[in-house]
Parts: C-alpha cells; structure tokens; sequence
C-alpha cells in the first residue's frame, strides 16, 4: 500500500548482504534554486495503492523484473561508503519491489500511469548504529512541481535533476520523467542523500545491464510466533544443503531455471525461509515452492482421533521419525514435520498437469527429509498436550485425558453416535460418565470407557470399557447401569451390557432377538424386541418386563408397533408410575406396566406422531403429525390419561423445544400452546407465544420461553398464564439443571469465557458465577450444561467435568 507525497509504502524485496562502498564518483556541486513552496493547505491528494505488486504493470511500461533488479543494485552501490544493509526477508533489504496493481481514493482525471511507483526499503547500520531508508522511483510528465511546506532547500545538479531537500528526506524530479523520493533517518546525511539519488542507475531510462537477471518471485512461508529464526549463516547452510538434495534427486532429470541456493527469508519475517522456481523435464513445465520454518511441535504419530490433524490430508509416518502430510487434491504437495519441529512444505505443480507428474511426491518428501534443512538443528521441541481450562472454585475437576489422549467425554446416553451431548448418569455416590475418542474420519467413537467417579473426590473409581454403545439408561435397575450395544458389522445384532456401578463389574449378555430398545423402572428390565419367524422373515415386535438374566421372565406380549429396527437410540421405553410408554420414530403406545397390557397406541397409517413424555401424575404428551411428510407436519398435540383417555387436545402447529419440566402433579400440564388441567383435561388458558419457540422451561409453576430468532425470553405463571416479565438475552442458553428453584444455564461469552447464569424465575433476576476463563479459541471447550446430582452441581464439558462449590 502507499500514499504519494512522503508518506510510507509497503514493498516486496530480495535479501541483500555485507558491507557497501559508494562507487560513484560525487558531481558537481549542486546549484542552488530559489524556493517557489505552496501552502500546507495546498499540497497534493493521496493515493494508496492496494492489491497484488507485479513487475509487468501497465500502468509502469518502463519497469520490469530485471529493472527492479538493475535499480536496486544501483541504489545499494550509491549507499554511503561502510554502510551494511541488516540482514532481513526481501521487504526489508532495500530492493525494488514490485507496482501495485490498483488504488483507492485515484481522482478520475489522474491516470494510473501517474502514480504507479516502485519502492525498496530497509534498515542499514553505519558506525553501529542503525535506521531506515526507503526509496520510491515514479514517472511524471508534468514537470517540476512547487516544493513542498516542509523543503528546506532546492537545487539543482549537473544532469538537470531538481531536488527538494527536507529534514530526513530528498525528493529528486530528473529531466527523463524520474520522480525518486529518499526518505532517511540521522545516518544519512543531506549531502549523502544527493550523492544517492544522482545515481544514474536510479533513472527510469537508464539501460539495464546486459548480465542483469530478473528478480526472483517474492514468496512466503506460514510461521509460528516465537519460532526461531534464521540468521545469514544457518540460511546459507540450509540452502545449499537443499540444492544438494536437489542434485542428488529431482535434479537427475528436471531443469530448474534458477538454484534452490537462492532460498530467502520468507516475506517479513526471519522464522521462515522460501523459495519458488520455474520447472520443465521432457518437454513440460511447472513451478516448484518450498518453505521452511521452525518451532513447531514435535510431529505426532498420525492418529485419525487428532483434533488438529488435517483431514484433507494422509498422514504418514516416515523413516527418521518425521511425518508427512501428503495432500488429497491431485496436486503434488506435502508438509513434512521433522523430530526438530521444522516443518517444510512442498508443492510441485504442471502447467499442464499430467495423469502422472514428473515430479511425485516421493521427489518432494526426498528434498524435505534431506539433512541440513532443521532451521534449529539443536532444538528440542517438547510434546505439545491439550490445555484445559481451571474450573474456577471447583471441589474438583477430572479432564478428558483420563481416557487417554484426544479423548473427551460424552453423555452415556447418547452412546458412542455423534453428536455426542454433555451428560452424566448419577448412581448415588458414583458419577458415571463416557469416555473415548472420536475417529474423524470415519465419526466412529473408539475406545469407548464408562468411568464411575467418586461424586464426593474426583477420584475414577473404576473403568469399563464398552465398545460400540447405542445408548445407557439413566435411570438405574437396582445399582446397575444398563446399555444396548450393537454389532458395528451387523446391526441386527444387538445385545445387554451390564455395569454394577459400586464395582464397574461388566456383564456382557447375550442378546436372543434384535432387541430394538429397552428401559427400567429401577426394579424390572423393560425390553422391545424385534422377533424372527421360522423363516427368516420379521415377526411381531414384542414388548418384555423382566431382569437382566430373564428379560421376559414376568410377561411378554405383541405390539402395534412395526417399525422397530434394532439398535434403536435413545430410551425407547419409559416406565413411570402406573403407566408405561414405548416410543420410536412415527409410533408410541401405552401400556400397563404390569400386565403389559397395551391401553393405547399411535402410528400408521393415520394417527402418527413424534415423541411421547410422561409427566408428573402420569399423564402423556404427544405430538401429533402427519404421517405424509409435509412440509407442515405438526397438526397438535394431546394429553392421554393413565388408562388411555385423551384428555385434550390442542390443535394447530407448535414447534417447542422443551428444555426441561419439574412441574408436579398438582400443577396445570403445559400441552403446546395451553396449559391444561391434568385430571379433568381442561384448558385453563393458552398463548401464541408458545406456539413456535427456541426452547420452553417448565421450572416448577413458571414457564419460561424463548423467542425464536432473538432469544428473548417471557415468563409465565403456569396456573393462569400471566406473563410474570420479559427481557432480551444476548444467546440462547438452554436450562438444564435446577438450583433452588432457580433456572441454571452455563453462559458463553464472547471472548470464549464461560459463567453459571442462575435465573430467578419469578423476578427475572439473574446471578452468575464465572466457570471458565477466557481463551484465544472461543469455541475450545465446547459449550457443556451444569447438570445436578447427589453430590451438588456438576460441571460437564467435553475436556473436563467438574463438582462446583
């Protein structure tokens, strides 16, 4: 980017090096022109320049990659004599970059012609000291214009060049068009500011020397703060040890139009090196980049449970312990990660590209595993571990790597199919949760682990690893955490798995038939099972209470239901007090949990619905749907008595996500959009506000529900449906505990912090307590719930789970 008058440009450069001695001999004594200066008030506009810099502008016909290459020699021959230039990436080493090829704020009646300029800039140390220099080479045709407010004096010298000489500054205007601007600290003189912009070379119709080679393209490499740099030394034994690796390689057989020994510094920068050149073998042509840089951590064996590993490569081990990222898009490319932490990235690519390139990616994996190339051949890197946050004023913390490494913990409900939720099972004084590690390239959760905590320590108390879970219950049978397990080769095979939680003891049980769900009361196993004819054929669902041993050992009986499959996720059957539900997909029913008897059921082909609760007091509420998939399936729902009456029905769509309901019976049941009298079935009031709605809350008698869209949220009482008060929220941040009547959230903040929001749902009255602090990474640790149990409020992250005080 730059700005015309004096203001500063960004450029692009190659590395120079060593002491420089002025070689031109000093002209005539400059003659000096009376000043002609405008006003403060009437100095030129400015233009900043942005976009790509190329050496072929046409708004510079007179620049090219060879001119930028001539002028910059040139100007380093015109520095004061013991001047050095600082070892620096090509920016920052005073050559001639290159002619941005747009501008903003460009007058209509200015062509880009006019104010296309190339610049080179740089430190440089004389006598131990050290400042900038920056050079900026335009065209005019317009002549010598007045000198600026701040000149201090004008002249002229022996060629003609008329020059505006400024404290730290000369702006030189040559009879040829040449508009050369120097800008300087202390260490260069007035005197020696003349001396450099009478430099012949420095003129845009100078001829370019015969010998003069174009510059080479500017390039860059990524790099990591704090990464150990290269000085002049370590970059030029890293460079020819890669043009050996070359020689005794690829370059058998390719041509490159320059040497790799050319490497420079990466554009800005002294952590990383690069380079990019021209290739052509039998008669094809390409490009070769290369970039090197440190710092890094060690390379990790390739793990498909790596979070950080990219998926839209292979990785692969390689000899010497480096390892190698090698890209899927077609493209020749790898980025080698060596024992050191230097990391060298690759790429080859064809003009033309070939069913086979002549330059594979064993070619590229030669040249990045060649000795010499570490940036810190004496580096250690250590291993980088995941960072887990503090929970702030916790009894305890337990993180994910008690699973091994990259595991993180799920909801042993949801099994080991993502998305896996946040979630606990609380057996009392043991915490269960699961544990293992997700295969991201498959989605399979491997190393699946159920681990019992001490609710009151922290401490694992046991570990059962479980394999291929489709779901646990919550709620326990005696001390025993029950699981359906499928067979990941043959779904239909499907059997028990039996965790005593006091000891972590496992049971594995055989399965009989597909079984499709299961549930418990905590006294009897409750299963459904898809039953096979004689002839391989699907028979009846049947539904069977019973143990672990015998699961129909009370009664078995047939369904309506005829869409089970087994394996089914989710509690598919749920047992409360006097009655029974069984639920999945489209269907539910509801039976007599001790005879089995079936009191009513929903389905195919007229009467489906989509999900079944029992609430407090026994009563059922479906949502009713079409059963043709419409676009607009909702049609209602309806409250269903313990014996199977419909106690109401409310029509119309609703679309509530219910977050949580610790109603009692004695309580009005919210059913959709009304709240209804649970013994009677009566309506006793009804709100279009909860007919659509990001998330209701039933917390004891007040209903709190969410606004779709902006995540304002309404209280209501639930006995007469007064709106209680209402305020914005800046998210949507589901309840999923209860805290003394108080609705509990965990809060996520913009700078990736985390905070406990405990809402009085009577007032609207929110405190907090902080949970997480912030991170870099605002979405690091996921979002995790608070959840109650027997010990207090637990915190549940996918990297950690936490009692808080």
């Amino acid at each position: 980017m730059r700005a015309r008058g004096v203001d500063a440009l960004v450029v692009v450069g190659i590395v120079a090096a060593g002491t420089l001695v002025a070689a031109i001999l000093r002209p005539p004594d400059p003659v000096d022109l009376p000043l002609q200066c405008t006003s403060a008030g009437e100095t030129s506009g400015y233009y900043v320049a942005f976009g790509a810099e190329t050496y072929d502008s046409p708004a510079a016909p007179w620049f090219s990659a060879r001119k930028a290459a001539a002028m910059t020699d040139a100007l380093h021959r015109a520095l004061p004599r013991g001047t050095t230039v600082a070892f620096a990436s090509p920016s920052g080493s005073l050559q001639f970059g290159g002619v941005p090829d747009d501008f903003m704020s460009r007058p209509s009646d200015v062509a880009p012609e006019q104010i296309a300029s190339t610049t080179a800039s740089g430190t440089i140390t004389r006598a131990g000291k050290s400042g900038s220099l920056t050079a900026t080479v335009s065209v005019t045709d317009r002549g010598v214009p007045p000198c600026g407010p701040t000149v201090t004096r004008r002249v002229r010298l022996a060629d003609g060049t008329v020059v505006d000489l400024s404290p730290g500054s000369a702006l030189a205007y040559a009879p040829d068009g040449t508009v050369l601007q120097l800008g300087s600290d202390d260490l260069v003189t007035q005197d020696e500011l003349l001396d450099i912009v009478a430099s012949p070379g420095l003129r845009v119709s100078a001829r370019i020397p015969g010998e003069t080679s174009p510059l080479p393209p500017v390039c860059r490499t990524s790099t990591v703060e704090g990464a150990p740099t290269f000085d002049r030394a370590r970059l030029g034994a890293v460079s020819r040890a890669l043009s050996n690796a070359w020689d005794d390689g690829p370059g058998r057989r390719v041509e490159l139009d320059r040497s790799l020994s050319e490497l420079t510094l990466s554009d800005g920068s002294k952590s990383g090196a690069c380079i990019e050149v021209r290739t052509s073998a039998s008669g094809r042509s390409g490009s070769l980049t290369l970039g090197i840089a440190g710092g890094t951590e060690a390379p990790r064996n390739p793990d498909v449970h790596d979070p950080d590993q990219d998926l839209s490569s292979d990785h692969v081990q390689l000899a010497g312990g480096a390892v190698s990222a090698r890209s899927r898009t077609g493209v020749p490319s790898v980025v080698v990660t060596r024992p050191s932490g230097t990391v060298i990235t690759v790429t080859a690519r064809e003009d033309k590209p070939a069913d086979v390139p002549y330059l594979s990616t064993a070619d590229l994996e030669h040249l990045a595993t060649a000795p010499g190339l570490d940036v810190d051949p004496d580096g250690t890197p250590g291993e980088a571990l995941p960072v887990v946050r503090d929970v702030v004023d916790s009894a305890w913390t337990l993180t994910a790597d008690a699973g091994g490494r990259f595991s993180t913990f799920s909801d042993p409900g949801s099994g080991t199919v993502p998305p896996l939720a946040s979630g606990v099972i609380d057996a009392g004084g043991v915490t269960v949760v699961s544990v293992g590690r997700l295969d991201r390239t498959t989605g399979a959760y491997d190393d699946s682990t159920l681990l019992g905590i001490d609710t009151v320590t922290g401490v694992v108390r046991w570990r059962a690893p479980v394999e291929d879970l489709v779901s646990c219950l919550d709620t326990l049978l005696g001390t025993t955490v029950v699981c359906l397990r499928a067979d990941p080769d043959r779904a239909s095979e499907t059997s028990l798995v039996a965790v005593d939680t006091s000891t972590g003891d496992l049971q594995n049980m055989p399965g009989g038939d597909p079984l499709v769900g299961i549930g418990t009361d905590g006294d009897a196993l409750y299963s459904v099972v898809q039953t096979v004819t004689p002839a391989g054929e699907s028979g009846p669902t049947v539904l069977r209470k019973g143990t672990l041993d015998d699961p129909a050992a009370d009664w078995a009986v047939s369904t309506p239901i005829t869409g089970g499959y087994p394996g089914y996720p989710g509690e598919v059957v749920t047992v409360g007090k006097d009655v029974g539900i069984v639920r999945f997909g489209s269907e539910a029913l509801g039976f007599d949990p001790v005879t089995g008897a079936t009191r009513w059921s929903r389905g195919r082909p007229d009467s489906c619905v989509s999900g079944a609760t029992v609430s407090a007091g026994g009563v059922t509420t479906v949502r009713r749907m079409t059963c043709d998939q419409s676009s607009d399936p909702v049609t209602g729902y309806e409250a269903i008595a313990v014996d199977g009456r419909v106690l109401a029905v409310v029509p119309g769509p609703s679309y509530s996500y219910d977050e949580w309901d610790s109603s009692t019976a004695d309580l009005p049941l919210l059913v959709g959009s009304s709240a209804i009298d649970r013994v009677t079935g009566q309506v006793l009031w009804s709100n279009d506000a909860l007919t659509a709605t990001n998330g209701t809350a039933v917390v004891g008698d007040v209903v709190l529900v969410r606004a779709p869209g902006t995540a304002e949220v309404s209280a209501f009482d639930l006995r007469t449906g007064t709106r209680l008060w209402q305020q914005a929220a800046d998210d949507f941040d589901p309840v999923t505990a209860e805290v003394g009547g108080r609705a509990a959230s965990v809060v996520a903040g913009p700078d990736g912090s985390l905070s406990v929001q405990l809402l009085d749902v009577r007032t609207g009255a929110m405190t907090g307590r902080d949970l997480l602090g912030p991170t870099e990474d605002a979405d690091a640790d996921g979002h995790g719930s608070v959840v109650d149990s027997s010990a207090g409020l637990l915190y549940v992250g996918s990297d950690q789970v936490a009692l808080l005080e």
